[in-house]
């Protein structure tokens, strides 16, 4: 792409061969009396294909193209507009340009492009070299022209191509443009083809840059997306205008009706203007009457009027959103032919539009020009060319980076020798192109399509926004309608429609498709890249939706829908409260946890009582406490397992077992060495609330180590196992680990109470509590006979029979406790307090009976004992065995009034 030395002299001598042969037209401001020919002029040099190539394909032009010459009116207006604001530029500093004609060919563009280069550019009684360069339209021969501008380091900023070559800066480092990339619309065009799931397309492009980068770019990002969903029937390429043949469209025409493209309806055409309208009418030619859905790219979007009836109205396209400038409007529809003389092809456009003529020539069959009457306007069809707002931000591009450049080079006070360079004996100075290309690159203003405007790395456009539009017919006559917008500032979704496309005489869904879809639980059979047939999944677990090639199984977790297109997840089960077992054990916790808070709410109300205070009311509290967790647990049970709900389960079963039973053996321990020792007149050591209360935490402690250590070994958790359709959520722990290592340390206590309550079964009969401990441990050693071997068989049926079998376990265990133990003290307080009790005989056996182990047997409960030795005092003991009832008395209430002195 680089030229050398020789290439370029050789350019420049065609170059003005060329001036010589044709002479060169152009437009520009700096002639007018209002500028003055100096150095405060910056000059910008434009070069626009205003006219058409000619027909004949040789060097001269062809008719006059409206709409790029709008666009040079648009840089006329934009230049005036800055040079009018005496805030953007500093005061003396002025915008000039100079328009060039290319007539849309690539040597041409060229030639008026090394013109610039070389400072040849007579303006009025000078010549000046410009600082920087607007145009062209066409991508290719904007690649051409920014390449040979890098070269001199000449800034060039495009408001039309839009290639995406032209991003790749070490290829193009100074060009610049303010339309979007291709890449974006390229984007924006599969989105349009998946929103109508359209699989099997034609694509169309032109012969250029343009076409081929664009239509390139789709095809990749519709291959990234789902090959087996979009398919390509046909792609064909038009060759570049200045080479296209009639032959050229009748070959692309002649493939809609091939038999593997017959099927393809939609058709998605990159190209421009020209290749649109010679396409269809090469389809016209051949009669190709079958209905075409087109979907086109920016630069056919708005083209010439005659392609929309052979269009019947049936297209989509992208256009990169601008809004319509009014002042233009104004300024356009003011211009007259006779007062506009600066603009050389003005006059030909007047002709052109209202098909008159300017000329005396007597053969021109054209009506003589009614200029008194003849205005611009709607009427006179015209409609602002969609690219005006970006011509007019190409200009003020290059305004705001002069002005900043000035503002930190010459203090904002115009054009100072800092960023000039000196022009030679034949032209006048410039802005170097690498002091101004920084400037260019970060400069940011008022857009004129809403919101600020600025460039990003590559030159192009920070934000980037096309409108989505639909041609339709509305009162008999063809208009574009925008329904949506596509916008890379929102990646998740960046099409959105706001109104429904509009098909001409068409109802009902788009197909476009070689083969009938398949159905849900199918996949496609390819007989060919783009076709197929349709095979059932047989699998119970395999679907398919109906695009795949091959049936897919679902994962454990998830089995088919009813529809067999897709996974659903399988919703794990656990054991929760619906289970009937659960009900039932729910049942009787609720019943225990209602008889444990009535049993506490004597307890607090009669605190005082003489009986309550002989039960030992500090070991009562534990094991009220351990009943209460015990009940507590089944819930812990019928709750979604969690890593916290898991770890405090087992924490529940071991502390409520261990806090029963360390009570119940504390306390047989104590009744164990007050009864079972040698006769003696002192108290035993810690048998006293406070220490029974000590030892009954130490126990209980050991049972919290014990759990500490298997959490940090056996960390808690969930999983989740799966059968073919169904699934539990389960602790991870092992059922068998879990429940020795926490109910291990229980059974040892359990143990150790029957022991000693064996030892004490033989008390004096006035204190008759070993009889109910005995009950109640002996009881307890029963269930867990019977329900442990039961929960550790049942462990490897499932998560039901065990977790079944270790609730039973504890209901049943706090509600021996609570029956066996509670109950007969609260009997025997309400026969005390609201009955008329008649003891038993309280005399004390004698000593040598407790010896031999003959004391008589009582059915009353312990605490008529205490009732006994209370009453007997003031009574000398006998031997000692009235001592015993009094030290376990003492023990039990510890209240100073009811201290009993050894006699």
């Amino acid at each position: 792409r680089i030229m050398n030395s020789s290439g370029i002299l050789a350019l420049f001598v065609f170059t003005h061969l060329l001036v010589h042969a044709y002479g060169i037209a152009g437009y520009s401001n700096v002639n007018d009396t209002s500028l003055t020919l100096s150095n405060s002029i910056v000059l910008l040099g434009v070069i626009l294909p205003i006219h058409f190539p000619n027909e004949n394909g040789d060097a001269k032009c062809g008719k006059v193209r409206g709409s790029n010459l709008q666009r040079a009116e648009a840089i006329a207006f934009a230049v005036n507009k800055i040079n009018s604001d005496p805030n953007l530029l500093p005061a003396g500093t002025k915008l000039g340009f100079v328009v060039r004609d290319s007539c849309l060919m690539v040597n041409t563009a060229l030639d008026r492009t090394l013109d610039f280069i070389t400072g040849s550019t007579p303006v009025g009684n000078a010549s000046y070299r410009v600082s920087g360069i607007i145009g062209e339209t066409q991508s290719t021969i904007s690649i051409n022209m920014a390449s040979l501008l890098r070269l001199f380091r000449i800034p060039q900023v495009s408001p039309y191509s839009t290639a995406s070559g032209l991003s790749d800066k070490t290829l193009y480092e100074y060009f610049l443009r303010t339309p979007p990339p291709d890449s974006y619309q390229s984007a924006a065009l599969v989105d349009l083809v998946e929103y109508f799931n359209w699989n099997y397309i034609i694509t169309i492009n032109s012969g250029d840059t343009y076409g081929r980068d664009g239509i390139n770019q789709f095809n990749k990002i519709l291959n990234s997306r789902n090959r087996t969903m979009r398919c390509i029937a046909t792609n064909k390429e038009i060759p570049f205008p200045s080479y296209t043949t009639q032959s050229d469209y009748d070959k692309a025409a002649a493939a809609f009706v091939e038999p593997m493209v017959i099927n393809a309806s939609a058709v998605v055409l990159f190209g421009h203007t020209i290749y649109a309208k010679g396409l269809l009418d090469a389809l016209k030619r051949q009669n190709i009457t079958r209905r075409l859905f087109w979907v086109g790219s920016d630069s056919w979007a708005v083209g010439l009027d005659e392609i929309y009836p052979m269009l019947l109205g049936n297209q989509i396209s992208v256009a990169p959103t601008t809004i319509p400038s009014v002042e233009f409007d104004r300024y356009f529809e003011s211009l007259h032919v006779s007062n506009h003389t600066s603009n050389p092809w003005f006059a030909e456009y007047w002709q052109d539009t209202f098909n008159c003529s300017l000329s005396n020539v007597t053969n021109d069959p054209r009506k003589p020009c009614d200029l008194a009457n003849q205005r611009i306007s709607s009427k006179s069809g015209y409609v602002q060319e969609s690219f005006i707002p970006f011509t007019i931000d190409a200009v003020m591009a290059f305004a705001y980076a002069i002005r900043k450049l000035q503002m930190n080079n010459c203090n904002g006070s115009g054009l100072c020798s800092a960023i000039l360079s000196t022009g030679d004996s034949q032209s006048r100075n410039y802005i170097p192109g690498e002091l101004l290309k920084p400037y260019l690159f970060n400069a940011t203003f008022p857009g004129q399509s809403g919101g600020n405007f600025s460039f990003n790395k590559n030159g192009d456009p920070s934000i980037v926004s096309y409108t989505v539009r639909n041609l339709q017919i509305q009162n008999g006559s063809f208009r574009y309608v925008s329904v949506g917008t596509w916008s890379n500032a929102n990646p998740s979704s960046p099409l959105r429609f706001i109104q429904p496309v509009v098909w001409n005489n068409y109802q009902g869904s788009i197909l476009s498709q070689c083969s009938d879809p398949c159905q849900a639980g199918q996949y496609r059979f390819y007989s060919s890249d783009c076709c197929w047939k349709c095979v059932d999944c047989s699998g119970g677990k395999d679907f398919s939706n109906g695009s795949s090639t091959t049936c897919s199984t679902c994962e454990e977790s998830f089995a088919p829908n009813q529809f067999r297109n897709g996974c659903i997840p399988i919703v794990p089960t656990f054991y929760h409260s619906a289970t009937p077992a659960a009900i039932v054990i729910l049942t009787i916790t609720c019943i225990g946890i209602l008889a444990t808070i009535c049993v506490i709410i004597i307890f607090i109300v009669h605190f005082t009582n003489k009986i309550i205070k002989a039960t030992g009311r500090e070991l009562t509290v534990f094991l009220l406490v351990g009943m209460i967790v015990c009940y507590i647990v089944p819930f812990l049970f019928v709750i979604r397992p969690s890593a916290a709900i898991c770890g405090i389960r087992w924490v529940g079963v071991g502390l409520g077992f261990a806090t029963c039973f360390s009570a119940i053996l504390i306390r047989t321990i104590r009744i164990h060495r007050i009864f079972n020792r040698p006769l003696s007149t002192k108290q035993p050591l810690f048998v006293g609330s406070i220490s029974q209360s000590v030892f009954i935490l130490i126990l209980v402690g050991v049972q919290v180590l014990i759990m500490i250590v298997w959490m940090v070994v056996e960390r808690p958790g969930v999983k989740y196992v799966y059968t073919a359709t169904t699934g539990e959520v389960l602790c991870n722990q092992s059922p068998y680990s879990s429940f020795t290592v926490i109910v291990g340390y229980n059974c040892v206590l359990l143990s150790a109470t029957m022991y000693f309550a064996f030892r004490t079964r033989n008390v004096p009969k006035n204190f008759n509590e070993t009889k109910f401990i005995n009950l109640t441990v002996y009881s307890l050693a029963m269930i867990w006979v019977v329900l442990l071997p039961t929960y550790f068989g049942t462990a490897g049926l499932g998560n039901l029979f065990w977790t079944t079998s270790l609730l039973l376990t504890i209901v049943l265990s706090a509600s021996v406790v609570l029956g066996a133990i509670f109950m007969p003290r609260l009997v025997y307080l309400f026969r005390n307090v609201y009955g008329d009790m008649k003891s038993p005989e309280t005399t004390v056996a004698p000593v040598e009976m407790l010896r031999k182990g003959n004391v008589g047997k009582s059915h009353h409960f312990g605490t008529d004992s205490c009732a006994a030795a209370n009453r007997c005092v003031s009574q000398p003991l006998e031997n000692g065995v009235h001592e015993h009832e009094k030290m376990l008395c003492d023990s039990s209430t510890q209240t100073e009034t009811e201290q009993m002195d050894s006699h």
